[in-house]
């Protein structure tokens, strides 16, 4: 064992009763009963020491003979002994049983358990502003000590910010590393969808790194998920690089909260905001003195309008065009009414002049007939458009995009997760598949996906189910189309088979497009888009055409 290490470790000896409970010096817990949870290198119990709980930590021992690994074993105890912070998890004790190879830390016992838990908890999965700010100022103050100390900690996150009477605490010290003020360091560490654009692409970062990290937490707490997606180590780089940082419309946040947030997530560290910066910054300044910072004036839009803007955005996305994109086309700095609709008529694909137009009035800030790139960029790209996701919306995007980016095919993907073969999937079967997406999702929340997936409520999901969900952009709008048809059947008393009749005209036995097209554009006004998206669920077999059978199927669901 390092010398360091042996000047603060005690030694002892630990007991195991046929009970399994565990007893070494004032120390005691209970391995099946008190385990708190499991790690590569050991496991956390909530042991007993006098009246009050305390953590213990057991690492097995020969699992460090990597140096990097003893560093940052000793890194974290010297560390976490040596900070006094209230809002830092502190090491207690520390023991070394040499007969089993094991240390035990004996560590301040949090009882609110981690932020990643609370957040789960809370209302849509999100805090309130002035709960998500306490929260941030109670870790910054924790990491300030660091800070002071010449320590960065490069891996804050939820699961590493814990609760104990009503005190946030920072955590998790292993990643911590010292450097003298102004130097910087290029070692990859910490938790890849919190690392900041340096330390995703291995060049040299500083102490902003940690900066980046609150900045991303914060956002969480704020909206329940983080700006950018994480599919995979590469894609999300470019996701950062690539999509303006977006804030939901739908939750308006007060000014210098939303200015905190943009100068924490600079990508750039020189654009970064400093720790004396930050330190300094209203947000902090103002926290508990004034009930409510003044929110940023925004424009009020429509839930038409905001559907529209959205689905705009989701062609964007689609082809990965962004706002500066769609002016450049234009050819022009300023655009007037007819070029405006003339810009959307041909994103959207269709006509909608009355929504152009209302739109027009709101983007022309400076009111003088035309709108620069300025006005445009600014609200197309600050605002996230989308409604506010409830967690199974969430993991829904997700999956999209996993399925997207990877080409799965739905069919393959739902053999692969039928595993009795009975051509359903059950709530454990989909739960298989959720947790690769969100391992620590509750039991709650799994629930209310599978729910939003049974669609007929029978308490499994079929492959049309899952294609219903999976295969369009915009799935909910789709199903409303749906319901419209599956109405005007019933009011009319119209089987499917007789309203397949009539549109097959030709009589061929199949809807083709134009057809299909023909009986969406009698229901409701849809871009091309959606009701290509639409046709697909329709066409299972995926051959271009509707037969009567697949109309049945879908309308019945």
């Amino acid at each position: 064992m390092d010398k360091t290490l042996q000047r603060i470790i005690r030694q002892t000896q630990k007991h195991v009763d046929s009970k399994s409970n565990c007893y070494f010096d004032q120390y005691s817990f209970n391995y099946t009963r008190d385990l708190l949870g499991e790690g590569s290198f050991g496991s956390v119990y909530r042991g007993i020491q006098g009246n009050s709980y305390v953590a213990i930590k057991i690492l097995n021992l020969k699992l460090y003979d990597n140096p990097s690994y003893k560093q940052a074993l000793k890194n974290e105890i010297t560390l976490m002994m040596e900070l006094q912070s209230p809002n830092v998890v502190r090491i207690l004790d520390a023991l070394c049983d040499q007969q089993d190879n094991e240390l035990f830390l004996i560590i301040e016992y949090c009882e609110g358990g981690d932020l990643r838990h609370l957040l789960s908890h809370q209302p849509n999965q999100r805090f309130q502003e002035q709960a998500a700010v306490a929260i941030i100022s109670q870790t910054i103050q924790g990491l300030s000590e660091l800070l002071q100390k010449n320590y960065m900690h490069r891996d804050i996150k939820p699961d590493n910010i814990l609760l104990k009477q009503n005190t946030y605490k920072v955590a998790d010290f292993g990643l911590a590393a010292k450097i003298p003020p102004k130097q910087v360091l290029r070692a990859q560490a910490g938790t890849p969808l919190y690392m900041s654009p340096q330390v995703l692409e291995c060049k040299e970062y500083s102490n902003k790194c940690d900066i980046w990290s609150l900045g991303l937490v914060l956002y969480e707490l704020l909206f329940g998920r983080t700006p950018w997606l994480c599919r995979s180590f590469d894609t999300y780089l470019m996701e950062i690089q690539t999509k303006p940082l977006q804030f939901p419309y739908e939750i308006e946040i007060s000014a210098n909260v939303k200015d905190f947030i943009k100068r924490c997530l600079k990508i750039e560290e020189h654009n970064r905001m400093s720790w004396t910066e930050l330190l300094k910054h209203p947000m902090l300044q103002f926290q508990g003195k004034l009930k409510r910072q003044a929110t940023q004036e925004r424009l009020n839009f429509t839930i038409l309008e905001r559907e529209y803007l959205h689905n705009i955005q989701l062609v964007c996305a689609q082809h990965n065009m962004q706002a500066k994109d769609l002016m450049k086309q234009c050819g022009k700095t300023h655009i007037n009414e007819q070029e405006f609709q003339n810009m959307l008529r041909k994103i959207m694909n269709q006509d909608n002049d009355e929504i152009s137009k209302q739109l027009f009035v709101k983007f022309d800030q400076s009111k003088d007939g035309l709108i620069s790139a300025q006005e445009f960029e600014y609200l197309f790209s600050e605002y996230d458009f989308a409604p506010i996701n409830t967690i199974a919306v969430q993991i829904t995007h997700e999956l999209q995009a996993i399925i997207k980016m990877y080409k799965i095919s739905l069919k393959q993907l739902f053999q692969q997760l039928d595993q009795d073969k009975n051509g359903y999937l059950d709530q454990k079967e989909f739960e298989f598949l959720i947790k690769k997406i969100a391992p620590k999702l509750s039991q709650k929340n799994i629930l209310e996906i599978f729910k939003n997936y049974d669609q007929d409520n029978d308490g499994k999901i079929s492959l049309k189910e899952l294609q219903f969900v999976l295969q369009s952009k915009n799935y909910k709008k789709l199903k409303i189309i749906l319901n419209r048809i599956r109405e005007t059947l019933m009011k009319k008393s119209v089987s499917t088979h007789t309203l397949f009749t009539q549109i097959d005209k030709e009589q061929k036995g199949y809807l083709n497009f134009k057809d299909f097209e023909y009986l969406i554009g009698k229901l409701d006004k849809l871009n091309r888009s959606d009701v290509q998206d639409l046709f697909n669920l329709f066409d299972e077999d995926e051959n271009g055409k509707i037969s009567l059978n697949e109309f049945n199927s879908l309308l019945n669901l």
